[in-house]
């Protein structure tokens, strides 16, 4: 039994990461670089994402679910191009807008085919969104191993177990009757996440 209901869990987790890519922004603001800007920007609008998909059946559907997904989307996005940044490699913001906007392309004409189930549409954004987890989780892991920079593997450590949640709910949803959908999940709905944003800003206080 859960206290608090998803959507509330939403709302609180949405809060959280607009709040933190804030006190990430003004605790370095001698010490704004790209890809500190990059990091706050995409948290920023990962939070709004999250609060749309908490305000579902509230605001139109258009909304909170293709604006929503299309936010946490590029948020993901812009956090890759953050780690690629800090460890020098070269930009792809432009292959992974492309990637990624092809992503929620494919979503957005999913959702609004009414002879496709729900469940498509919603496999095939967790998947995505997942994605974005692993890559960010994976830049983290070699930011650890070039930099010895032990909150980069705590945020590693944040990021896999998230990406392994949405796998493994899209697998309950593909093989059982679970519903399709964040709001109807108690199981997997968690605040795991949210610590993320600290640990790139105590890594970013670190390396100063």
């Amino acid at each position: 039994m859960t206290l608090l209901d998803p959507r509330t869990i939403y709302l609180i987790t949405s809060v959280m990461y607009l709040s933190m890519p804030a006190v990430v922004y003004l605790a370095l603001r001698y010490h704004r670089s790209t890809p500190v800007i990059a990091w706050t920007v995409g948290g920023g609008l990962f939070g709004i994402g999250l609060l749309l998909i908490g305000l579902r059946g509230i605001i139109a559907d258009v909304i909170s679910f293709e604006v929503a997904i299309f936010l946490i989307i590029v948020g993901n996005g812009l956090r890759v191009e953050a780690l690629r940044r800090e460890l020098g490699q070269p930009s792809t913001l432009g292959r992974i807008t492309l990637a990624y906007s092809l992503g929620w392309l494919v979503y957005a004409v999913l959702r609004n085919i009414a002879a496709i189930d729900a469940k498509v549409s919603f496999c095939w954004a967790a998947l995505v969104i997942a994605a974005g987890f692993i890559q960010i989780a994976l830049l983290a892991t070699t930011l650890y191993r070039r930099q010895a920079l032990r909150t980069a593997i705590w945020l590693a450590a944040a990021y896999y177990p998230i990406a392994a949640l949405l796998i493994a709910r899209v697998i309950e949803v593909m093989v059982t009757s679970s519903p399709a959908g964040p709001l109807e999940d108690r199981k997997s709905t968690r605040l795991n996440s949210s610590h993320a944003n600290i640990s790139y800003a105590v890594f970013c206080l670190k390396k100063k």
